[in-house]
């Protein structure tokens, strides 16, 4: 499922609570592994971690956890909210574009950063803004700023075993060649790689 939220909405915690009532509702085969892209963390909003501790322990009862994908705030943010919701299933999925695209994290130091937290990855590639007021530009890899070979090297120093998603944020037959393509690029011999269309 989506949870349509954003945190810095005024009344946030009412409508996470009707959200909460789904979440409850639905079949734990339906949440299982499920990655949630859940709008933007402030960086001290005690309301909002309230929440999401609340619905945190329903999904821990339930054997489930939780993954933030990486996005609009830095891997810092990130990693202090889900210590201070705290609840221990909270994990990472991270974006390598999003961190790029935002203009908030280089991949490679923040595998460093997110540790035994990172459960899944998107590969995906872009450049940095260049105008303050729009996101960078995502592009095939390896012709962004994502230095896949290094990325993926470190995802192994660190031990990751989580699956690998290509993502390519276009649409139509040349989405198809590029993710084809970006299969075959130096992210061969990883573990799990597979492809979905955004």
């Amino acid at each position: 499922i989506e949870i349509p939220i954003y945190l810095w909405y005024d009344d946030f915690r009412t409508r996470v609570r009707i959200y909460k009532g789904r979440i409850i509702g639905m079949s734990s085969v339906q949440l299982l592994d499920k990655t949630r892209k859940i709008g933007k963390l402030l960086h001290n909003n005690n309301s909002s971690k309230v929440v999401f501790n609340d619905i945190c322990r329903v999904m821990k009862e339930r054997g489930q956890y939780f993954l933030f994908e990486t996005g609009q705030e830095t891997p810092t943010t990130l990693i202090r909210a889900i210590r201070d919701i705290g609840t221990g299933n909270i994990f990472v999925n991270c974006d390598t574009a999003n961190l790029i695209l935002y203009g908030k994290a280089n991949p490679v130091d923040a595998i460093y950063q997110f540790g035994d937290l990172l459960k899944e990855l998107h590969a995906k590639d872009g450049h940095y803004p260049t105008n303050p007021y729009y996101l960078g530009r995502e592009v095939k890899i390896p012709e962004g700023k994502v230095n896949f070979p290094v990325f993926v090297a470190k995802l192994k120093e660190v031990g990751f075993d989580g699956s690998l998603t290509i993502e390519r944020e276009i649409s139509g037959e040349q989405q198809r060649k590029d993710i084809i393509e970006t299969k075959a690029y130096r992210l061969h011999g990883y573990t799990r790689v597979c492809c979905c269309p955004t």
